[in-house]
């Protein structure tokens, strides 16, 4: 009895962490341009190179895009 009185003092939370390249203009936390396929460190600003005194933007289409997939597999979405 003691296991199922521990069991029941806990709810099972599972949750995802999906990494996908996203078909956006810029990168999720900075507006440098989101080109695939170019060379290493070209598409860069003082915010994708960590300069100090600089913050990130987040990319409001990726949010949408992370929305609409948590919607898609009909996920509790929590924010």
């Amino acid at each position: 009895m003691v296991k199922q009185e521990v069991l029941d003092k806990y709810e099972l939370v599972v949750g995802l962490e999906v990494h996908a390249q996203l078909l956006t203009k810029s990168k999720a936390f900075s507006s440098d341009r989101n080109e695939y396929g170019r060379l290493p460190n070209t598409n860069t600003n003082p915010v994708s190179l960590g300069h100090p005194g600089t913050l990130p933007v987040l990319n409001e289409k990726s949010v949408e895009y992370a929305v609409r997939l948590g919607l898609a597999v009909n996920a509790d979405i929590r924010g």
